[in-house]
């Protein structure tokens, strides 16, 4: 054998011993990270955890929020506390949690806003899928299409009327960057209507303003207007939903009003996420501890008097919901013209 060959066949050992250094080396690498995500996982969770939530205190995600925060605390044996930062059209909590440390002590509860941040707020950069990572879909509703007691109207069509008649007279309310300003706006779009939006920083105020009639329309929650409905202080119209709202059976649905354009179904939900890069050991954690909350008696009860439908996915079907209401968001946010306020 020549020299050359001798060269050639030491030079392809030492590759072959260098590569399996590397990897070894990257095996062992890997097997240190399950090693010690496991160990985390087995330990957690250690100390409080907080959900951050991009609601009004009161609003109905805030109560859903709540109530699992209060129930998944005695599940994890550790204080959990809900943080409300509301504004920005869920932005500010958002990034805020994307931001956070991935180690399972912070969430974001989400809502339908997530799927069109990216739309909303173009100049931040910001993809939330890409940001966090999907734990437990909790709940899904629709909304109801509700009038001040002082509109003459009973249907969707007498509205319609009524306010083509008043042009910017009348007007329609709604928090900033929520769903509720998407349907409103398609309302506006599909009915022809020049009716004056009216944005709010905060429910309570908008809820005020309604019963006042200084607003006089409003698409909302109906564990939020169900009792004002009974009690005769507001007027509903039409629920967005497929079918009508157990919490108000005798409200139709946007369809059998003559309006199946206006159906949104659901038109918000809520679940809970995590920066992405936590732990899978530890997403699956959470899921499984918010499944068991969910289908507590007691909390499985009090979700349903709130008219939502419960819907406890697993962080792969939450991922694939999140996905498909991103197709449906972005497209009635841009028709809409909602754009980011800090």
């Amino acid at each position: 054998m020549s020299l050359e060959s001798n060269q050639g066949s030491s030079a392809l050992v030492k590759r072959t011993h260098l590569l399996a250094r590397s990897v070894a080396t990257a095996v062992a690498i890997l097997v240190a990270i399950a090693t010690a995500e496991g160990a985390r996982a087995q330990t957690y969770p250690a100390r409080p955890i907080k959900i951050v939530s991009p609601f009004a205190v009161g609003s109905a995600p805030d109560q859903i929020g709540r109530l699992v925060a209060q129930s998944l605390a005695e599940r994890l044996g550790q204080s959990v506390i809900v943080e409300n930062r509301p504004g920005g059209g869920t932005v500010i909590a958002t990034k805020a949690v994307a931001a956070a440390e991935p180690d399972g002590y912070t969430l974001l509860q989400g809502n339908a806003a997530l799927a069109y941040i990216a739309t909303l707020a173009p100049d931040e950069k910001f993809d939330p899928q890409k940001a966090l990572t999907p734990v437990a879909l909790v709940a899904t509703w629709s909304l109801v299409l509700v009038v001040s007691p002082g509109v003459p109207v009973g249907t969707v069509g007498d509205f319609i009327s009524y306010a083509k008649a008043r042009g910017s007279e009348i007007n329609i309310g709604f928090p900033q960057g929520s769903p509720p300003q998407v349907l409103a706006e398609a309302l506006k779009a599909e009915a022809g209507l020049g009716l004056a939006s009216v944005p709010y920083r905060q429910v309570s105020q908008l809820t005020s303003d309604l019963l006042g009639g200084r607003v006089q329309s409003n698409f909302s929650s109906p564990i939020q207007m169900a009792q004002l409905v009974r009690d005769g202080k507001l007027k509903a119209l039409a629920y967005t939903g497929m079918h009508r709202s157990t919490l108000m059976p005798e409200v139709p649905t946007m369809a059998e009003s003559g309006w199946p354009q206006l159906t949104f179904d659901p038109a918000d939900w809520t679940g809970f996420l995590v920066p992405a890069g936590t732990p899978s050991a530890i997403v699956d954690r959470l899921s499984k501890a918010i499944d068991e909350v969910v289908e507590l008696p007691s909390v499985h009860a009090a979700l349903l008097r709130q008219g939502v439908e419960i819907r406890n996915e697993t962080p792969a079907t939450f991922a694939s919901f999140l996905a498909a209401e991103s197709l449906k968001w972005p497209s009635l946010v841009k028709r809409a013209g909602l754009r980011f306020e800090q």
